[in-house]
């Protein structure tokens, strides 16, 4: 799978603006229709310049155009271009460290104990957010760069602006699981990026632990190795897909996580002893 982050901070093509962790980029891609799967160890709003993506996460999916925007939360995702025209796309990366450090000093308080967060938020894009956006992508213009310190300043303010003028709870959701439990956050973003097929080196990597700390944390937090815990899972929503028409065997390996359906067969049988087809027609 492809980190998002770290394509876009490598690719010399685009334009980008980067502090610390903080990333601003002009993302363009050319004109061809593709779904393909992307992690990324850092949240980010994507505001459309032109053309048209689709953003989705398992059953949610949405198709933003020109003047539109979306929150994504770390972890991994699709994004499928739709034939048209080309895309370009401003990016705002940040980690979950600045978002904390933001929400602190706007003294932002809980409005409730988090239970699921949304990883795809729509956002609306009223005048002040379309004036932000503008004067953010006027940035490329310029002869002379922004300092970090107004680069952080514009991205502080971004945040702000979501706390201000936007009303979509599940978007406030997030935002009160920022503050959770290092064990609760954990479990999320485990649990919510099971059907991707991500290592245990990217899952670390976006819990911001080396590996070995990212092993004795999920022992700690699910009593099991990370290894067979996410290939039981995998296992066990294919298992529920298979109960339903429509996918074909290949279409749920694909969409449980595994890399081919040669290996998800492999394990199927292994775990359930007969085979995926034969599973299907029992049940």
């Amino acid at each position: 799978m492809t980190n998002f982050v770290e394509f876009i901070r490598s690719n010399s093509s685009f334009a980008k603006l980067a502090c610390d962790d903080l990333l601003f980029a002009e993302y363009k891609c050319p004109i061809k229709e593709s779904k393909y799967p992307i992690w990324a160890q850092a949240n980010y709003v994507a505001f459309v310049l032109s053309g048209r993506k689709i953003w989705s996460y398992n059953d949610a999916s949405y198709e933003l155009k020109a003047g539109d925007a979306i929150f994504v939360s770390k972890g991994a995702h699709h994004i499928e271009q739709i034939m048209d025209k080309e895309f370009c796309v401003l990016l705002f990366i940040f980690p979950d460290e600045f978002l904390e450090e933001v929400l602190e000093y706007a003294k932002y308080v809980r409005k409730k104990r988090p239970e699921k967060t949304q990883k795809l938020v729509p956002i609306k894009v009223n005048e002040p957010l379309q004036i932000y956006f503008q004067s953010m992508a006027s940035f490329f213009t310029q002869k002379q760069s922004p300092s970090k310190q107004l680069l952080t300043v514009k991205f502080r303010e971004l945040v702000l602006q979501l706390l201000n003028y936007q009303n979509d709870p599940t978007l406030f959701s997030f935002f009160d699981s920022v503050n959770a439990s290092p064990e609760w956050k954990f479990k999320r973003l485990i649990e919510s990026n099971l059907q991707f097929n991500l290592s245990i080196e990217e899952y670390a990597s976006i819990a911001g632990m080396s590996v070995s700390t990212f092993k004795r944390f999920f022992k700690q937090v699910f009593g099991d190795s990370p290894g067979q815990f996410i290939i039981n899972n995998r296992l066990s929503f294919a298992a529920g897909l298979l109960k339903k028409p429509g996918k074909t065997v290949q279409e749920i390996a694909y969409e449980s996580g595994f890399e081919n359906a040669a290996h998800f067969t492999r394990m199927f049988n292994r775990k359930f002893k007969t085979s995926p087809s034969k599973y299907r027609a029992d049940n």
